[in-house]
């Protein structure tokens, strides 16, 4: 083996400089397009395509080397802080270009209090923007290379939103054992508005409370684990609920799948900033690169608009909707009540609760455990297990939730909760356990 890789051959600052020019003209008259519009004009399209060109420059510095190069790191280094801040920006257009869309109960109240809420929180993102725009600039002419954007404002052509006659029936969906699929998307909406701890949908004023929360509630995992989880309930709707004689019959649930999406575009926010704020801020050793950014972008600023503007927003979007979701699901779920006594012997530890779990999360539907004084979300390990901690003496399970869950739970703890082995479990609920 060779005693070493072989060096790639070394490209001179200069010439270097002059092909991120060629290659970075359309950034650059994209860049200097959505500054001169001004936000009045700014769309989630022409945003988002100014996100992928970002993008596209960034990849060309990573693959000749800026960020070892002295000439060149800063000018990688703002492109992707105006990266990020333009993928955020193009989430609050998307939610602004949809709102008049949104069912609500009171629609008026809508627009007027998110509309609001909308358009500050594109003005505050304007202003890092034309922020990181200029300090873009200015690595770009000090690293030598040349920024002349060509570009002509015109006022895109806005056009009402129309809808194509409907006049193609569609195939109804062929149903399955068990809940319906608007007790399942109800069910998962429900869990969603659960998904902040209550701690953190209250809002947070000073610089320590907003580092100490976002340490706690707002890692870029956690923010990409939740904005997917809303994706999914969007697309669950659309492809399983929508048009259906249950969507026809509970009106509601259109407003429950207009709450998912304005969550969703400020969670779409939420992953881009935290992921500026981590990478670029965060985990950054250089001191004086990070003094850099909070001189871009003060820290308390920043902050305050990932969790006031965009967390603690995005949990009121759902939130506002729940007793709403509640009341459809006592409909259409029609949950009961089954009494369930533990067999001689059988305790409640981790791996029995386990299984208790798997049942619930098959079937998607809200069950609440009562065990003693005391109760939980079936759905969640760590909530059984924390409440059997708390009722050790307590013999008898109350399961709230429909009949279909209940009916496997019956059976699973009637066969000793694969205490005796998954064989001792009856074939209905075995078969998916094991899938």
């Amino acid at each position: 083996m060779p005693d070493s890789l072989p060096r790639r051959p070394v490209v001179g600052e200069q010439h270097f400089g002059v092909s991120l020019s060629a290659v970075s003209s359309e950034f650059q008259s994209s860049l200097q397009r959505i500054l001169d519009l001004g936000t009045a004009a700014w769309s989630e399209g022409a945003l988002y395509a100014l996100y992928q060109q970002a993008t596209s420059v960034e990849t060309f510095l990573d693959d000749h080397g800026a960020k070892r190069n002295a000439a060149f790191h800063g000018v990688r280094e703002a492109t992707s802080r105006l990266r990020w801040l333009c993928l955020a920006a193009s989430a609050f257009a998307h939610l602004q270009a949809r709102l008049p869309t949104y069912l609500a109960p009171d629609p008026a109240a809508l627009q007027e209090d998110l509309g609001k809420h909308v358009i500050g929180l594109i003005s505050r993102i304007a202003t890092l923007i034309e922020r990181a725009s200029q300090s873009l600039v200015e690595q770009w002419l000090t690293a030598g290379a040349q920024w002349s954007p060509q570009v002509s404002v015109e006022e895109e052509d806005r056009v009402p939103r129309q809808s194509l006659p409907a006049d193609r029936p569609l195939l109804e969906e062929e149903s399955e054992e068990g809940a319906s699929r608007a007790a399942r998307f109800v069910g998962r909406f429900v869990r969603l508005c659960g998904a902040w701890a209550p701690d953190a949908r209250i809002p947070r004023r000073g610089i320590e409370e907003l580092q100490a929360y976002m340490k706690r509630f707002c890692s870029e995992p956690m923010a990409r684990v939740i904005e997917s989880r809303a994706h999914n309930l969007q697309s669950e709707f659309d492809t399983h609920v929508r048009g259906t004689p249950e969507a026809e019959e509970y009106p509601g649930l259109m407003a429950l799948r207009s709450g998912v999406s304005q969550a969703f575009h400020l969670l779409e926010a939420i992953t881009a900033l935290t992921h500026l704020f981590e990478r670029h801020w965060l985990h950054e050793k250089e001191r004086a690169y990070r003094e850099s950014f909070e001189d871009l972008m003060p820290l308390p600023e920043f902050l305050d608009l990932i969790v006031n503007g965009c967390i603690v927003r995005a949990h009121r979007c759902l939130a506002e909707l729940l007793p709403e979701a509640e009341a459809i699901l006592e409909r259409v779920a029609k949950p009961q009540e089954r009494r369930i006594l533990l067999p001689v012997g059988l305790t409640l530890h981790a791996r029995p609760l386990s299984l208790i779990v798997a049942v619930v999360n098959h079937h998607k539907t809200p069950v609440e455990m009562r065990l003693g004084d005391g109760s939980a979300n079936a759905a969640s390990i760590m909530s059984l297990l924390i409440l059997a901690g708390s009722q050790i003496e307590a013999r008898e399970v109350v399961f709230k939730g429909a009949e279909n869950v209940l009916e496997d739970l019956q059976l699973l703890i009637d066969s000793g909760l694969g205490e005796d082995g998954m064989d001792a479990i009856p074939d209905r609920v075995r078969n998916y356990l094991r899938s």
